[in-house]
C-alpha cells in the first residue's frame, strides 16, 4: 500500500514539475515575442514581423501571445 502510494506520489510530482517547466518556457517566449511586438511598433507596418498575418488592430499582447502559442508546439519537438 505505501509502495503504491509512492508511485502515485512521484507521478504528481512529475507532473507537476513537467507543467511547472512548460509555463517557465511559455513565460520567456512570450516575453520574447512581447518586445519583439512592441518594437516592431515603431517600423513601419511593411517592415513589422507580424504585419502579414494580423491586418486588424490587434494589441502587442494578443500579437506577442497568438506567437507564442504558434511557436511553443515547435519548442517540444526535440
Amino acid at each position: 500500500m505505501e509502495k503504491t502510494l509512492s508511485v502515485f506520489e512521484e507521478c504528481e510530482k512529475t507532473r507537476l514539475a513537467e507543467k511547472q517547466q512548460y509555463r517557465r518556457v511559455y513565460c520567456v517566449i512570450f516575453f520574447v515575442f512581447f518586445w519583439v511586438s512592441l518594437w516592431s511598433r515603431l517600423l513601419p507596418r511593411s517592415l513589422r514581423p507580424f504585419a502579414s498575418t494580423c491586418q486588424g488592430g490587434e494589441s502587442v499582447w494578443q500579437e506577442a501571445r497568438r506567437a507564442a502559442h504558434t511557436v511553443m508546439g515547435f519548442a517540444y519537438m526535440g
